[in-house]
């Protein structure tokens, strides 16, 4: 079949078209719905974009109102968190304001003295600087004059004038209370003094040197720095290796102990000689690197060291000795410790307690201050500032109702532990005593810590009261007598009494008791001799009684013994006067009061009386108190407490008390003459031994006579009697008094004595038992050991001067000598201005100046010796001597005259005062004549005031004999320098005149019965002499010799001797006394001449009884 194209196409087209029919069919009503749908949806969709529109509008109102109210917020959140902070600042502020309140007063006003200060801190930084660099070494109530008496004064007169803050205390500039406290917590003493001390340590740029003999300085230094102080010793090994090398570490070094000087090769080190810019030292060879926190001190044990002008200049000196003040505090904490240890420990603990909260309070005020100090510009923002203020004010307020409660609680201790304090207060003052006994020997040295053990132990042994006071008197007497015996123990015998004086003295000025002028009375008794209208009362006596009388307790004392002269002699001339009542109404005196009036009357019992003085205040036992035994000693001491003897001249405790035995008196074949010959050589040895005692009357010299010396004289006399048939009585005199005992004695006159003894003792007599040793003891018939203890027990009169061959005025002069050192010893002891600080007197310096002043003004002129060769018509023998008296004058009056002026400079403070004149102002108050006077001087035992009137009566003397140079009618001898002088001088004058060799020649004395005044005119050769006393016997007028001295009469003074020279085969020696001529009572090197002086006695009676001429006593 054929196809057609066109039907195809056709055909496709109506199957298309039916295709399409029926797809239309289908579609167009979908499409209508289609459009009516789009139509809808155009229609939504209109609506949809105005709607549209619609919320774009509103959501940009929206947006608009939105950020419209969060700007609102926002502003409202802005001004909420200003006005909160506002708040916050202003609360802040409030409690800034309110915390530092209480402080605004305090501020502000040291705001303005700040500001005040930058006028006054040159005067101030320059006093206090001072005060660190030179008043260490002196004691606080020195440091004190130093400061308010001197440099204030002077500063306040400089030109132009150096403000300064008025009454300033260093302490404040230096130190604050926190710091006080931290050094009382390490175990600094609570004393200003220690508090000055531990400021003048920490703030000196030298080296501090502490004077420290009580050991109080160190033990707070090792307290304070613990194991960071290295102690070093010069006594250590290889001790300079352990300084190079703290010097490098920059350590903390103690050198401890040191005397009086230090190794040289520590100056680089005590000067910082630094080299290479400051940081190396050199020590010996050896270059130190210097570390610059290296800190260098130095402790010394000496109480009074001497350190030379570079070592001070060097280092700061710091006195660390004990005060009174301070021991005394420190000894209630140990009695308050013994009797109420609850009480003790309570206060220990709050005062540690009270320490710390100063501690405290300082060191939050320092926190709180350097806050305020570091805070930014707006102190407001820092709320830790605040929080930190309220914190500390907060504490500080509880610790300030702590300490006040504190102080309610320490008020209550303090009353408690107050009734306690006389106990310490004594036990201080017992301490100080003991700590000048240095004073009388060097070796009499006391330390803090033994002391403190006999002071734990007389508290311990206290008897116990039940009542409070009794038991404090309880303490006083233990703690009194206790130290007593201690200190007794260690004394020697003629330093006891000195000792028991000076406590009873001293307690008794603790207690108000004693009057200034009486006390300087009773230890000086400077005073004029007056005539006595008595003859039982001497000049010297009397015019202490005229003293007396000067004063408000003893008005009329002088008038009363007027009035009733029998009773006073009476009394005066007693045995025993101190243990008897005074006449009349004054026996109702206080002790010290009739002591002094004793002191006048009867100076030879002050000895006795200053004991009944003791006995009355103290008590009996001090009186009657050994030495405590040997055992009881012993057991007081251990493996740590030495056992020292300390021995007296003849005495040994190694000699057994049997060494003469039975067996020594039967040892030599010549049994009797053995015996009788040793008991005589042992009461010789008795008799030489103890006649020391009475000084120069009894031996010029003082000589160890001991054991040995009769020991070796025993088998001396044992070996002489076996060799020879009959007793060799000179060769034993010979050997025993100049080989044995002879061997000691130096002085000729003494050797004289030692012969005639045994001449006296040593006689063919003694082996019968005929012999007289001494008034109403015979030499003992033979018999055995015991019998002879026996004898001396029956027959042996009591002690006496007679028994050692002298006159009883001896003892009186001996007992005299001994009250004479009691109380010059205690007056040197004295603390001095003590009448000043009394009330009773002027101070030390005032006195000095005052003594300086008066000798100043009666110190004449020298003499014009060109003038006075002019005078001299004949140069004799007088002549030259009254020339060399002149120049020898000169030469004194010079020197005193340098001296004062240097002095008197000194004390203006226009010189620096020198040792000498410190020297010479303590001679001026301690009445003392100085040492370079006296070198220049003559021999005198005078005190200053009676040597210068003295001084001035020779030089009166010398002017009237210058006048014309004519010799007076009686010389005064005692007036020259050098009498030996004069007396050659009269026998130049013969030997010339007669021309007679000089050395055959020599003086003939002639007392006469005349006086001084009884001569108009001088001898026609010769002179006569006056102005000498005998002492040991009297010259009797009457019979023209040498006679017993009168009892209490030391001293009768010789008429005028007529002196005139003879050749020696012509001078008369028959039943005369070579008698010698002293120049002072001390005798020894004041020797002068030997005068020959009549006597119908035997002159060895005189040579034993010590008698020689003196031309001063």
């Amino acid at each position: 079949m054929s196809k057609s194209a066109a039907a195809a196409g056709l055909c496709a087209w109506v199957i298309n078209i039916v295709k399409f029919y029926e797809v239309y069919v289908v579609v167009e009503p979908k499409r209508r719905a289609l459009n009516a749908a789009n139509a809808e949806l155009q229609a939504a969709r209109d609506k949809l974009a105005f709607l549209t529109d619609q919320i774009t509008e509103l959501e940009a109102k929206l947006e608009e109102l939105l950020k419209a109210f969060q700007e609102a917020v926002n502003e409202k959140m802005k001004c909420q968190a200003e006005a909160d902070a506002t708040n916050a600042t202003i609360d802040l502020a409030n409690r800034l304001v309110n915390g530092l309140a209480s402080e605004k007063i305090r501020w502000s006003a040291t705001v303005v003295n700040l500001k005040e200060s930058g006028v006054m801190l040159p005067g101030d930084v320059l006093l206090v600087t001072a005060f660190i660099s030179y008043v260490g070494c002196f004691m606080r109530r020195y440091r004190m004059l130093l400061i308010n008496d001197d440099w204030i004064p002077t500063l306040a007169k400089t030109n132009p004038k150096i403000e300064m803050t008025e009454g300033l205390d260093p302490l404040s500039m230096l130190t604050d209370d926190a710091q006080v406290a931290a050094w009382n917590n390490e175990g600094l003493p609570t004393d200003t003094m220690s508090t000055e001390n531990a400021t003048i340590l920490t703030n000196s740029a030298r080296w501090p040197l502490m004077i420290d003999p009580q050991l109080q300085g160190i033990k707070w230094i090792k307290q304070k720095y613990g194991d960071h102080l290295v102690v070093i010793r010069l006594t250590q090994r290889s001790y300079m290796d352990r300084i190079e090398r703290s010097v490098s570490n920059g350590d903390i070094v103690m050198l401890e102990n040191i005397g009086e000087t230090v190794d040289a090769v520590l100056e680089p080190l005590l000067g910082r000689v630094l080299i290479r810019k400051g940081k190396v030292l050199k020590i010996g060879d050896r270059e130190i690197d210097y570390h610059p926190n290296f800190r260098f001190m130095l402790q010394t044990k000496l109480a009074n060291p001497h350190y030379q002008p570079e070592m001070q200049a060097q280092c700061t000196l710091i006195n660390f000795t004990v005060t009174k003040d301070g021991l005394e505090e420190q000894l209630l904490g140990e009695v308050v410790k013994a009797e109420r240890p609850d009480l003790e420990s309570l206060r220990s603990g709050l005062t540690k307690q009270q320490n710390d909260f100063k501690i405290t309070l300082k060191t939050l005020e320092d926190d709180l201050l350097k806050r305020l100090s570091s805070a930014g510009p707006d102190i407001l923002s820092d709320s830790a500032l605040v929080i930190n203020l309220e914190t500390t004010k907060k504490t500080a307020a509880d610790i300030e109702i702590k300490v006040e409660e504190g102080k309610i609680t320490a008020v209550k201790i303090d009353e408690a532990r107050e009734r306690y304090r006389r106990a310490a207060a004594r036990a201080s003052l017992l301490y100080f005593i003991l700590n000048d006994l240095y004073k009388i020997n060097p070796m009499y040295q006391f330390s803090l810590k033994a002391y403190s053990v006999v002071f734990k132990d007389a508290l311990a042994k206290a008897e116990p009261a039940p009542e409070l006071e009794n038991r404090v008197m309880n303490l006083l007497d233990s703690i009194t007598f206790a130290v007593f015996v201690y200190t007794s123990r260690g004394l020697f015998e003629r330093d006891k009494l000195v000792f028991l004086f000076l406590i009873t003295l001293q307690v008794l000025q603790a207690e108000g008791k004693v009057d200034p002028k009486e006390l300087d009375f009773l230890l000086k008794f400077a005073v004029a001799p007056e005539n006595s209208p008595y003859n039982w009362l001497n000049n010297i006596s009397w015019g202490g009684i005229i003293a007396l009388s000067k004063m408000d307790a003893f008005e009329n004392l002088d008038k009363d013994i007027e009035g009733a002269a029998k009773r006073w002699q009476k009394y005066t001339e007693g045995e025993a006067p101190e243990r008897d009542k005074l006449p009349g109404e004054w026996k109702n005196k206080s002790p010290l009061q009739r002591l002094c009036i004793m002191r006048a009357l009867r100076a030879d019992r002050m000895s006795y009386a200053s004991s009944a003085f003791c006995e009355e205040n103290l008590g009996t036992k001090y009186v009657e108190a050994r030495t405590p035994s040997l055992e009881k000693s012993y057991q007081e001491s251990n493996s740590g407490t030495a056992m020292f003897f300390i021995l007296s001249p003849g005495v040994d405790p190694l000699k057994s008390l049997d060494c003469f035995s039975q067996e020594t008196l039967e040892m030599c074949s010549k049994e009797a003459e053995f015996k009788s010959i040793l008991f005589a050589l042992c009461y010789f040895h008795a008799v030489v031994a103890e006649r020391r005692k009475f000084g120069p009357q009894g031996w010029n010299r003082v000589y160890p006579f001991n054991f040995g010396d009769l020991t070796i004289c025993v088998y001396v006399l044992f070996n002489y009697l076996e060799a020879n048939p009959r007793v060799p009585w000179e060769d034993l005199r010979y050997l025993f008094g100049e080989i044995m005992y002879g061997g000691h004695i130096t002085d000729d006159w003494d050797r004289r004595l030692c012969r005639t003894f045994l001449l006296e003792y040593m006689q063919a007599e003694l082996v019968d038992g005929e012999l007289v040793l001494a008034p109403g003891f015979i030499s003992p018939p033979n018999s055995d050991y015991v019998g002879y203890h026996s004898y001396i027990d029956d027959f042996l009169p009591d002690e006496t001067p007679y028994l050692y061959g002298l006159h009883p005025n001896a003892e009186i002069g001996y007992l005299t000598t001994v009250s004479a050192r009691l109380f010059r010893v205690v007056f040197e002891m004295q603390p001095r201005d003590t009448g000043a600080q009394a009330g009773g007197g002027a101070s030390k310096d005032e006195m000095v100046r005052a003594m300086l002043d008066d000798i100043l003004d009666r110190v004449p002129e020298p003499f014009n010796l060109q003038e006075l060769m002019g005078k001299i018509e004949e140069l004799t023998p007088f002549t030259i001597v009254a020339i060399q008296e002149c120049e020898r004058m000169n030469r004194l009056m010079g020197e005193i005259r340098r001296s004062l002026k240097e002095t008197e400079l000194g004390l203006k403070g226009e010189l620096t005062i020198s040792s000498d004149m410190e020297n010479l102002m303590e001679s001026l108050f301690m009445d003392h004549v100085p040492d370079s006077w006296s070198k220049l001087a003559y021999p005198s035992l005078l005190g200053l005031a009676a040597w210068f009137s003295d001084l001035c009566l020779r030089l009166t003397e010398l002017e009237n004999w210058t006048g014309d140079f004519n010799l007076p009618p009686a010389v005064w001898l005692a007036g020259f320098f050098n009498p030996q002088s004069f007396l050659t001088a009269i026998m130049q004058q013969t030997a010339r005149k007669n021309e007679w060799p000089l050395d055959k020649m020599c003086l003939n004395c002639d007392v006469t019965k005349k006086s001084r005044q009884d001569f108009n005119a001088p001898p026609r050769e010769g002179a006569n002499i006056h102005g000498l006393y005998m002492e040991g016997a009297r010259w009797d007028t009457m019979t023209g010799g040498i006679v017993e001295s009168r009892m209490m009469e030391l001293f009768p003074m010789m008429p005028v001797i007529f002196i005139r020279a003879v050749t020696q085969d012509k001078q008369d020696t028959r039943n005369v006394y070579e008698c010698p001529v002293y120049k002072i009572r001390m005798r020894g090197p004041t020797f002068v001449w030997t005068f020959n002086l009549k006597t119908k006695d035997k002159p060895t009676r005189w040579t034993l009884a010590g008698v020689a001429l003196l031309l001063g006593v």
